[in-house]
């Protein structure tokens, strides 16, 4: 979702809901380590893209937990 307009982005405009082979994170990661090429494919981006969400996703739990080592 785009947090500044409120659309949603739909990664498989193709398919159904009940359609989605994997629909949860939790899924891709009871089936074990993926590459990022693998990661995009599930997600219908480029690895590049892949990238990009694991680094920021990082970068925010990094942030998070300096925050939080601040709080009394």
């Amino acid at each position: 979702m785009n947090p500044r307009t409120g659309a949603i982005k739909l990664n498989h405009p193709d398919l159904e809901a009940d359609e989605i082979e994997h629909s949860c994170s939790l899924d891709v990661a009871d089936r074990g380590p993926h590459t990022h090429a693998q990661v995009g494919r599930l997600l219908n981006l480029t690895r590049a893209g892949a990238q990009k969400i694991e680094r920021l996703s990082l970068q925010k739990l990094h942030t998070n937990a300096r925050l939080e080592e601040r709080t009394p």
